[in-house]
């Protein structure tokens, strides 16, 4: 699974990759 943004921190990267779903909640309101 290839993430559509680039994580600028290694840990967000790891916790994207634990916590897909999660994630994707976390990065929208970082993103945006």
């Amino acid at each position: 699974m290839s993430t559509p943004f680039r994580p600028r921190d290694n840990g967000i990267d790891l916790f994207v990759r634990l916590t897909p779903k999660a994630a994707l909640d976390r990065i929208d309101g970082i993103e945006i």
